[in-house]
């Protein structure tokens, strides 16, 4: 089995300007998903999917990655994730270069821990799973929560009973997706997903389970960075 592991990085994000190579704790987000995908075994190749020539040079700080850059069409506001990772594993493909899985990090989760990479590895190599990603616990309760139409409160999912009068204690737990962890079989790559149909959820929870998408997350990143 071999595996690619893509760090993608956009540039112009949004929420913090250059959020992916925003300094924290005197490196750039970005160094810690490098520095993580080195060590770990099972990779066959590490690339950075970026638009960015700066971006490109800070990485190779790092690791020695090419000057390749992705094309502007790929790296809009509203580019979807599945076509950045498309792209490149179709280049890569066209260079004579074919792997069984893909494993994706972005550079906004700087927390991770070895132990559950390498769970995922057995779980896609040993027990037929297309994909595993991390998860975590989500604080909402959709049944709970509502969508407003000119000025009219409705329940966001349907419910012939009032659902948000019961306890919080009374629901199923909800997950999302962590984003530390993409791990997914190339066949879904070339269906256009990212998710396939055997998913595992790799439970993380605190600063694992911590996205940086605004500064409210990196200074909760800063604080749990001391602990």
């Amino acid at each position: 089995m071999k595996i690619i592991c893509i760090i993608t990085a956009r540039s112009k994000s949004t929420g913090i300007k250059n959020k992916n190579i925003k300094r924290f704790k005197g490196k750039p987000l970005i160094y810690y998903s490098i520095n993580f995908a080195k060590k770990l075994k099972f990779i066959d190749k590490l690339i950075v999917s970026t638009d960015s020539k700066k971006y490109v040079n800070i990485a190779k700080k790092y690791f020695p990655f090419d000057d390749h850059l992705r094309p502007k069409k790929f790296a809009g506001k509203y580019t979807k994730s599945i076509d950045v990772i498309k792209y490149e594993v179709s280049r890569l493909k066209k260079n004579g270069e074919k792997y069984d899985f893909v494993l994706i990090l972005e550079p906004t989760s700087p927390f991770r821990r070895i132990d559950d990479f390498n769970t995922a590895f057995k779980l896609v190599s040993n027990y037929n799973y297309d994909t595993v990603i991390t998860i975590k616990k989500s604080k909402q309760i959709p049944e709970q929560m509502f969508k407003e139409k000119k000025n009219i409160l409705k329940p966001f999912i349907y419910k012939k009973s009032n659902e948000t009068l019961k306890p919080r204690q009374q629901f199923e737990d909800k997950f999302l997706p962590s984003g530390s962890m993409y791990l997914t079989s190339i066949k879904n790559i070339n269906k256009k997903k990212i998710l396939g149909d055997k998913i595992y959820g790799i439970k993380v929870y605190k600063k694992y389970a911590l996205n940086i998408d605004d500064d409210e997350d990196l200074i909760l990143a800063n604080n749990y960075f001391l602990r």
